[in-house]
């Protein structure tokens, strides 16, 4: 018993240090926290065709080619790459990517969508961001 809340206590030290650290340094610890539950955590990188994904560096890569993306592109890259092949709707991206839950009547997504498309389509051969008119959006290799 008094192993365990001398471990709890290590615990929630280390959620404080890790609340304080800069974003790139939560991810290895996350990795932990979750081993020690029992869980598998999140992943750490994804892969759509030829387009990489590695939140642990941060970086972005399609085929060869380091895509350089702002920290909201990124993070609407990644919630896409999570769900790869799934349409995704612009409430979910609203509440996921920005935190809202309400419809802030903007196109704040639009311009997103734009920019990441032209950051990570434009120039190769097959488009991987898909728009499904009426629906929302889906990242999926070309067929």
């Amino acid at each position: 018993m008094a192993a365990e809340v001398g471990q709890d206590y290590h615990l929630q030290v280390l959620v404080l240090e890790v609340q304080r650290a800069p974003a790139h340094r939560h991810a290895p610890v996350a990795q932990v926290l979750a081993r020690r539950r029992g869980g598998r955590g999140e992943e750490t990188s994804y892969k759509v065709g030829d387009l990489e994904l590695d939140r642990l560096s941060h970086s972005v890569k399609r085929g060869t080619t380091e895509i350089d993306l702002q920290p909201r592109e990124f993070r609407l890259l990644e919630y896409l790459m999570k769900h790869a092949g799934q349409v995704v709707t612009r409430t979910m991206l609203l509440e996921n990517v920005w935190d809202y839950h309400f419809d802030p009547q903007t196109n704040v997504i639009d311009v997103h969508i734009s920019r990441l498309r032209s950051k990570i389509d434009k120039g190769f051969a097959h488009p991987l961001l898909q728009t499904v008119r009426g629906a929302g959006y889906v990242l999926r290799e070309s067929k």
